[in-house]
C-alpha cells in the first residue's frame, strides 16, 4: 500500500512539474513571435559519430511560417506557407511537398513555428536547469527527444534525438527577434523544369 502511494505521489509531483515547465516554456514562445538567425548543424548516429555537418540561415514567424536555407555543403530550401512545406533541392531538380499541418515534428523549425497548445499536446516538457527545456514526444513521430536552449530568454539552440538514436545538433546565432519580415519571405515558387514530388 506504501509502495502505491509514493509512486502516486510520485507520479503527481511529476504532472505538477511537468505543468510548470511547460507554462514557463510556452512564455518563453510566446514571447517570440518570429527569429531570424544563422545556423550551423551537426548529425549524430546512434554512436555520436558525426554524418554530416552544415550551414545556413532561417526566418521564422508564428503560425506556422518559415524559410530555412542550407548554404553549406550543398544548397537546400525548405519553405512553410503555413499551408505546405516545399523542400527544395536544386542539385536534384526537385521539389517535395507535403502538408503543413502534418509536419510539427518534421523539421526543428516546425516546432518552434508551431503554437504552444500544439507543443504541450505532443509533448511532455520538463525543465532540466534555468535554459534548457527536454520535450519528450507523446506519440509516434519524427522526433522522439527535443531540447531546447536559451540564453537571457531567447532561443540558441536545439538538440534533437529520432527513435533510433540518430541525433541533430543546432546552434544559433546573429539571433534577431520580433522585427516582421516581409511576407513574400515565406512564398515559394517553383523553379521551371525540376520535378514536383508531393509527400
Amino acid at each position: 500500500m506504501i509502495k502505491k502511494i509514493l509512486i502516486a505521489l510520485s507520479f503527481f509531483l511529476f504532472q505538477i512539474a511537468n505543468a510548470e515547465s511547460s507554462a514557463v516554456l510556452s512564455e518563453l514562445l510566446q514571447n517570440t513571435q518570429t527569429i531570424q538567425a544563422d545556423f550551423s548543424q551537426i548529425v549524430y548516429d546512434e554512436d555520436g559519430h558525426a554524418l554530416s555537418t552544415s550551414i545556413g540561415s532561417f526566418v521564422l514567424k508564428k503560425p506556422n511560417k518559415f524559410y530555412w536555407i542550407i548554404t553549406k555543403p550543398s544548397k537546400q530550401i525548405i519553405v512553410n506557407d503555413g499551408k505546405n512545406i516545399w523542400n527544395y533541392q536544386p542539385d536534384l531538380e526537385q521539389v517535395i511537398v507535403s502538408k503543413s499541418s502534418n509536419t510539427l515534428q518534421a523539421t526543428p523549425l516546425a516546432i518552434l513555428s508551431g503554437s504552444t497548445g500544439a507543443l504541450t499536446k505532443n509533448f511532455s516538457i520538463t525543465q532540466t536547469d534555468n535554459n534548457t527545456f527536454k520535450l519528450v514526444a507523446k506519440h509516434d513521430g519524427t522526433f522522439k527527444y527535443v531540447w531546447l536552449n536559451f540564453s537571457k530568454g531567447i532561443i540558441n539552440g536545439m538538440k534533437l534525438q529520432d527513435a533510433l538514436g540518430q541525433s541533430t545538433t543546432l546552434k544559433f546565432s546573429h539571433v534577431i527577434v520580433n522585427i516582421v519580415p516581409p511576407s513574400t519571405k515565406f512564398m515559394f515558387t517553383i523553379p521551371d523544369g525540376v520535378d514536383v514530388i508531393h509527400n
